[in-house]
């Protein structure tokens, strides 16, 4: 395989200016393209789109770091931003489909949080609304269902209070922590994808048990602090 055609997801997340993707704008736009096996940063894409707050949910706008100012000097027309990011999505397609006569073309494999039910659905509504074409996977990979399988067939991992991505990036211990801004918030996401997949390497029966025990004596939730109560456990064990 070579490294044109290597296996990449396209994490992506919307800022937008309220939940109805018929009706209210996106704000922001970040992505970052990974390999799909590595986990290696390809590339990073972000954006901020002009937008009408006339026609956002102020509540919504309160909730993000937006600054009129900045977007008014930074931020670029929605059908420039749309066209910018399908450049930069067929950068990165790598998903192979095959038209009606038999010849093929590439999308781009999207992943996000919560993005299966949100983030994917309004970026294609945004696209409809400008009648462009988004060279994307209609289904997205989500993080958010990721870490549902990953508790339900891994009992003995401690259970986050939720699985909301602030949540799951203090539970892994991800570098990068969200906060309200789309790059930030993917490069987040992207992080904590990379430790679901570390975590999802089957536990013996003995594992399972000492990680049970551990857990209830230290009263530990976050698996990061678990992982390093165990790595101590290690070390003064090697010095004994």
């Amino acid at each position: 395989m070579t490294v044109e055609h290597e296996d990449r997801l396209v994490f992506f997340d919307l800022e937008t200016g309220g939940l109805d993707p018929n009706r209210h704008p996106i704000c922001e736009i970040g992505a970052v393209s990974v390999s799909a096996s590595t986990g290696a940063t390809l590339e990073t894409f972000h954006m901020l789109v002009l937008f009408d707050p006339k026609e956002a949910d102020p509540r919504s706008l309160s909730l993000k770091k937006y600054d009129p100012a900045l977007w008014a000097t930074a931020a670029m027309s929605p059908s420039l931003v749309a066209e910018y990011f399908s450049q930069f999505l067929r950068r990165h397609a790598t998903c192979i489909r095959r038209r009606a006569d038999g010849s093929t073309y590439r999308v781009a494999k999207l992943a996000g949080h919560n993005a299966e039910s949100f983030d994917g659905p309004f970026l294609r509504a945004w696209y409809r609304r400008f009648k462009k074409y988004l060279p994307a996977a209609m289904s997205v990979l989500d993080t958010k269902q990721r870490a549902m399988w990953l508790f339900e067939e891994q009992p003995q991992l401690p259970r986050p209070e939720n699985l909301k991505l602030e949540t799951l990036a203090k539970y892994f211990g991800v570098t990068t922590r969200p906060d309200h801004t789309a790059l930030n918030d993917i490069l987040a996401t992207a992080q904590v994808y990379q430790a679901i997949r570390r975590q999802s390497v089957p536990v013996t029966e003995s594992q399972q048990l000492y990680l049970e025990v551990l857990a209830e004596r230290t009263g530990i939730t976050e698996l990061k602090l678990l992982n390093q109560a165990i790595n101590s456990l290690v070390r003064d064990l090697d010095l004994a």
